[in-house]
């Protein structure tokens, strides 16, 4: 029987940037059951904390691709920075490239650049982001934002649709030798510290609650989600995610815009599987 939930936000579980009520009665029909759920997830920890509460759900939370875990009340179970000297490589990279990027403390997101236009939403406490009240944002001039590097969880890059830049990204972060890379969107390069994913870190939360892989389902859509959908138990693809994703997963549920997290959870029910 399936005790573990673990669920990918972004192109997975939210819906127009919030937790909508056909995702949230699955989720409440999970805890009524005694099922642990866990939000995992590549952005700050404070996000899925925040979201949590928002929707009235008890939940685990994993941010930063797994380089941080914290229980339903906070309590950090484990947390793992980049070094400082790597840190300030993988900025210098950013700086570099002219590219905009972003990284990650528990709490906080640091950049050398604002957009107002493209991030009006990340400010904005009253739209269903409400990124003001998920975390601090420090928009830090370039030669003070080596500062913020010894807090350094995960770093991301926006190539967009500039597939040289991407790759160039990859292939130098991939040099430094001490990083995991991944991407968790279009144009979305990411650096955690060696060894971090978000595989790692449901672990870590899986561990703690004494649950085996096998008792774990694991949702997710993108390239970052495939170590934990294909360690799970059973292993759910979003109808959206990239054909990599669905190859590596036991189930292909609908959309995420379609409410496929609940139809997922709920398949599962009728198959006898919680």
């Amino acid at each position: 029987m399936l005790k573990l939930f673990a669920f990918d936000l972004d192109q997975t579980l939210l819906v127009h940037g919030s937790i909508r009520e056909k995702n949230r009665e699955a989720l409440r029909a999970l805890q009524a059951e005694g099922k642990t759920i866990a939000f995992v997830t590549g952005r700050v920890l404070r996000s899925p904390q925040f979201l949590a509460a928002q929707a009235g759900i008890t939940a685990y939370c994993v941010g930063s691709n797994g380089s941080v875990t914290a229980t339903p009340n906070g309590h950090v179970l484990s947390e793992h920075k980049l070094d400082p000297q790597t840190a300030v490589k993988l900025i210098q990279i950013g700086l570099r490239h002219h590219v905009y990027f972003h990284f990650y403390s528990q709490d906080t997101l640091f950049s050398p650049y604002f957009y107002p236009e493209k991030y009006e939403h990340l400010l904005a406490a009253d739209t269903t982001y409400g990124m003001r009240m998920q975390c601090n944002i420090h928009i830090q001039k370039h030669n003070d934002l080596e500062k913020g590097a010894d807090q350094m969880l995960k770093i991301q890059y926006s190539a967009g649709d500039d597939l040289d830049l991407q790759n160039a990204l990859m292939r130098e972060i991939r040099a430094i030798g001490t990083v995991a890379v991944t991407m968790s969107g279009k144009g979305l390069v990411e650096a955690m510290a060696q060894g971090v994913d978000k595989w790692h870190g449901l672990k870590v939360v899986a561990d703690h609650c004494g649950v085996q892989p096998e008792a774990i389902c694991a949702m997710g859509d993108y390239l970052n989600d495939c170590g934990m959908i294909s360690h799970a138990g059973v292993g759910v693809a979003m109808g959206n995610a990239l054909s990599e994703v669905k190859e590596a997963a036991d189930m292909v549920t609908g959309p995420f815009d379609a409410y496929g997290a609940a139809e997922a959870v709920w398949r599962l029910k009728e198959e006898g599987r919680w």
